[in-house]
């Protein structure tokens, strides 16, 4: 049986090659990993099928290597397989993913259902339930969940008297989606913590 510390590492070179642009060689060295049950290396492996990186895009394969490291309770690979389901316009299995992801308060997930419930998609329009998904993704650092409470306490829904701490919380958003960039235009901690 192989070493955690190796699989680390592992991951550490397949990650590197990734930097580099060297796609075909980073999936190798993610399929290796995911076959012996890596569980960040299913996934990578999964997005790298979905997206079509390093290897011909395949939603099956896709799907199958994001359920394997969404059954052993990986929220982003649920929020993943969620996704994915979102594409085909299989809504029961979109929720049901989403919700277990969340559950684990992934803020991704989180946002992605308050997203869902806001514009009505694969359910019913439910803007209260939204907002309440927006508020634990925003507490989770989620900056388009921030930003969504922003907007809307700017229009006043939240009263007259939030509209002011509305400019605020989107200015201060705004700042942190810059700072990130410059610090790191690749990175995905817009999205989540």
């Amino acid at each position: 049986m192989e070493s955690v510390s190796q699989s680390m590492e592992d991951l550490k070179v397949a990650a590197q090659l990734f930097r580099e642009e060297r796609y075909e060689e980073a999936f190798e060295k993610y399929r290796i990993l995911a076959e012996r049950g890596t569980v960040t290396a299913q996934v990578l492996l999964g997005w790298m099928y979905q997206v079509g990186k390093g290897v011909q895009d395949n939603l099956a394969e896709a799907k199958k290597w994001y359920e394997e490291a969404a059954v052993s309770q990986s929220a982003q690979a649920q929020f993943y397989l969620g996704n994915l389901y979102r594409t085909t316009g299989e809504y029961k299995q979109v929720f049901e993913w989403l919700e277990r992801s969340a559950s684990q308060e992934y803020s991704p997930a989180l946002y992605l259902l308050g997203q869902l419930y806001y514009v009505g998609e694969g359910v019913e329009l439910d803007k209260q339930r939204a907002s309440v998904y927006f508020k634990q993704a925003a507490e989770k650092g989620h900056l388009f969940a921030q930003r969504n409470i922003a907007y809307d306490m700017i229009k006043g829904r939240h009263g007259i008297a939030r509209i002011p701490f509305g400019f605020l919380l989107m200015v201060r958003g705004l700042w942190r989606v810059i700072k990130v960039t410059l610090n790191d235009p690749n990175s995905d901690s817009i999205l989540r913590v």
